[in-house]
Parts: C-alpha cells; structure tokens; sequence
C-alpha cells in the first residue's frame, strides 16, 4: 500500500487496508449470501425470465453493430474469473476492427470507438451478452467486474458480475477518463482507481444480501447515477471518492 496521503484519501473509511486482511482467506470476506448455491439459482431465473425481452435485443443490436462498422459483432476477451479461472467474455463490438490497443483502458473519446459503439458505451448495452456469460455459469448478475489477466490483483473467490458496488459507482468512467493525459492512463487506472474498486467491491460482498442484490439491479437498470458528476474530468484525485463513490455508499450502508 501506498504511503502516498492522496491515494490513502481514497480509501474507504470503513474498509482496512488490503495488507491489513491478507490473514483472512478471500472466501471468508463473503458474505453467506454470496456463498450460497442459491444465489446461483437466483441469478438463472432471473436470466431466464429476461430471454423473452432479451433474445431479440441482443439480436437487433447484434446487427446494428454488424451494419454500421465492419467486422464481427461480438468482441471476446480473456477475463479472470472465480479461483483465478480464466474465461472468455461476450461483449458488443464498440470499436473499430483494425484497431490494434496495446492497453485496456479506454476514454469515451478514443477515436478507435465507433460512433455506434459511444452509444452502446453511454447505455451500457455492449454489455448485454454477458448474460450468456451468467448461464455458463463465468459471471454472476452481481459482483465485481472480471479483468484482464494483467490488471487481475489477487484471488476473485466468487463469480465475477455484470454489475455490482463499484460498477454503479463508476459508472461514467470513461467520461471522467477524457482529462487524463493519454500516457498517463494506465498507471491511473491501476494505482488509483482499480484499487478503490476493488475495496469498494469486497465492502459490498462481505455485506450482500438477495435484497441488495436486487436493489443494485434496479439502480443499473434504471440507470440510477450522477451523470453530472462525471462531467467534471479535470477534478483533482483526492475528489474522486466524492464524485464516484458517495452516489453508491448509501446502498452499500444500507445493507
């Protein structure tokens, strides 16, 4: 851990430091709901009872994507899942073909994004086959995002989510990234705002409930964050915790 005060400002208060847990084993930290076989149950019939609405989605935005930039409509990718396991997920293909990215970080201004692909960014749709993903049995409806295999700290020891703590609280991201300089992207990401995820993230796991889990599919189904707030892409970094996180601190207290 950083002896860095701005980075210690962006830890929550609530959380001890990541070093200061490494005696309790990562599945200890989760909570009986999340170590429950029926939360599997719970993420399958709630996928099945969206297929009516969501097959025909994906189908039409399948072939948006397909029609308005050349190449395939699904972008897979090499996560890392539960217990280190590494899967490959389903997205919607948001840039353009030939793009050849040496990194895993985008802004929503990267010109490589198609502009079919800012919109389906903006409404969080080219995540949509990433319910497959949950019937296979990689994700989870809720949890912490899966990543790369290089940007991948420790052991994730449940499934990774579509959607979870951080996830809303970061919401509009890449909006914020656009008044990061270019080069400085990475290091950003993987110094400051990959661990503050990741602690907001064990926060929720260690408290979840079938109840939070619900009330955290609503938020992002509706779509219940601060897009204002991420508006302001030159705030220094010890106001990101304000802008990001506080919108999703109350559902998390109120676990």
């Amino acid at each position: 851990m950083t002896n860095d005060p701005t980075l210690q400002h962006l830890v929550l208060d609530s959380e001890p430091p990541l070093e200061h847990s490494v005696d309790r084993s990562a599945a200890e930290r989760l909570s009986a709901w999340v170590r429950s076989p029926a939360r599997r149950a719970f993420d399958l019939v709630l996928v099945s009872a969206m297929l009516p609405v969501l097959l025909p989605l994906l189908l039409i935005v399948a072939c948006m994507v397909w029609l308005t930039s050349k190449g395939p409509a699904l972008f897979l990718q090499r996560r890392v899942g539960r217990n280190g396991i590494h899967f490959t997920i389903y997205k919607f293909r948001t840039m353009l073909l030939s793009n050849q990215r040496r990194g895993n970080i985008t802004s929503i201004d990267d010109p490589a994004i198609t502009n079919f692909g800012k919109f389906l960014r903006w409404w969080k749709l080219d995540e949509l086959p990433q319910f497959l993903n949950v019937l296979q049995g990689d994700m989870s409806l809720v949890g912490p995002r899966p990543k790369v295999p290089e940007q991948q700290t420790g052991m994730l020891s449940c499934r990774p989510g579509i959607t979870g703590a951080a996830t809303i609280a970061f919401a509009q991201e890449e909006v914020f990234l656009v008044g990061i300089p270019q080069g400085e992207l990475e290091d950003y990401c993987r110094n400051v705002l990959l661990p503050m995820k990741q602690s907001l993230d064990e926060i929720y796991m260690a408290r979840a409930t079938p109840l939070s889990d619900l009330r955290l599919l609503l938020h992002t189904a509706l779509r219940r964050w601060d897009r204002t707030k991420t508006s302001r892409v030159l705030e220094p970094p010890q106001t990101i915790r304000h802008h990001f996180v506080s919108p999703v601190e109350d559902t998390v207290n109120q676990i």
